[in-house]
């Protein structure tokens, strides 16, 4: 015990006698100040212009992730090559026409939908994602420009109505091809889809497939009410009570 005392003052007297040595501490730097004498303020941290890790990417946009675009780049001369990248980059969509042309209960996709699709997709890659090649569709991260976002809309447009025909008029056109209709199946789907069928595919309705196009025929209208009775005939004019008959007045 008497070794421990001895021990935690040898130690705390070389500490003080260090302090000593080295003096008292040193006093904070004098604060730099302008022309008026006041404090200058600290210098602004740097701005990183970095996209952050919610930033837009055609996976996180075509599977409907939420997500920012902060990828804004300045426009330039037109380029084909960066025209033409810009289309193959936004053709990537069509590898999801596969699951979108699949039915519910089915696995594999419809040709027929899948070929609709993937046409789409190419259709809209060319026409409406190449940005006239003025600025990169995507950085070399992947990160899509803010430019682009009717671009992105069209695909998922395109994605979003395959999906819609899997489930609404593929089982209809499958019937009607098997009972042969006239009308493509191609055909057939986008006009049931969009409930405008033509008269051949409507003919093709009248006759055959029933319970197979039963969500797709529009509902029966209403049955026409009945027709209002006539209105009453007013009421016969009232006879004005006549007056009683005045009594003459007493003679006196």
């Amino acid at each position: 015990m008497r070794l421990w005392s001895l021990t935690l003052a040898l130690l705390l007297g070389f500490s003080a006698f260090a302090q000593d040595a080295e003096g008292p501490p040193k006093p904070p730097p004098p604060v730099a100040a302008d022309d008026e004498g006041l404090p200058k303020p600290p210098p602004r941290m740097p701005v990183d212009d970095k996209p952050t890790h919610y930033a837009c990417t055609f996976d996180r946009l075509l599977h409907g992730q939420r997500c920012t675009y902060e990828f804004d780049p300045k426009a330039g001369t037109r380029s084909d090559s960066v025209a033409r990248d810009n289309s193959q980059a936004a053709a990537v969509a069509a590898r999801l026409c596969p699951a979108a042309a699949t039915p519910q209960y089915e696995h594999r996709p419809d040709a027929v939908l899948r070929k609709m699709c993937e046409d789409d997709v190419a259709r809209v890659s060319l026409d409406g994602c190449s940005l006239d090649g003025r600025i990169p569709i995507q950085d070399a991260q992947g990160h899509v420009a803010s430019e682009a976002q009717e671009c992105v809309e069209s695909l998922g447009h395109v994605l979003a109505r395959t999906q819609t025909m899997a489930g609404f008029s593929l089982p209809c056109c499958r019937c009607l091809s098997e009972a042969s209709c006239s009308v493509a199946a191609a055909q057939c789907n986008k006009e049931m889809v969009d409930l405008a069928p033509s008269e051949d595919l409507q003919s093709c309705l009248d006759n055959s497939c029933k319970n197979a196009c039963s969500a797709a025929q529009p509902s029966d209208p209403l049955p026409a009410l009945p027709p209002l009775p006539p209105p009453l005939p007013p009421p016969p004019p009232q006879k004005r009570a006549r007056k009683a008959k005045e009594e003459p007045a007493l003679k006196i």
